[in-house]
């Protein structure tokens, strides 16, 4: 089931990716920063079992949102925590989903 929702959604950004109106131009695509954030997310991919969740989505977060254009570190670093523990917290305290523990564990 996840697989197939996850197909749809790609097919389905694909194709409203590669909509282009006759009165509009594409918009160019900054490849270095497509990569970089992709290049982020399978370090966090790899990671996320020996680092654990809450230390890999906060960097993981704090990282993503510097790459996207965010230049205020603090905001970033408070933000990637937050979701961090507000995600640990729902998952793993109120809906008993384990996410690993990894370093912190």
């Amino acid at each position: 089931f996840p697989l197939g929702v996850g197909l749809g959604l790609l097919v389905c950004s694909a194709a409203i990716a590669c909509q282009v109106r006759d009165d509009e131009q594409p918009v160019p695509v900054d490849w270095h920063r497509f990569l970089s954030c992709a290049l982020w997310f399978l370090a966090y991919l790899g990671l996320f079992e020996t680092v654990g969740h809450l230390v890999s989505t906060a960097v993981f977060i704090t990282c993503q949102a510097r790459l996207l254009g965010s230049t205020a570190w603090r905001r970033n670093v408070f933000c990637g925590v937050t979701v961090s523990v507000a995600i640990y917290a729902l998952l793993d305290r109120f809906l008993g989903l384990p996410l690993p523990p990894g370093w912190l564990g």
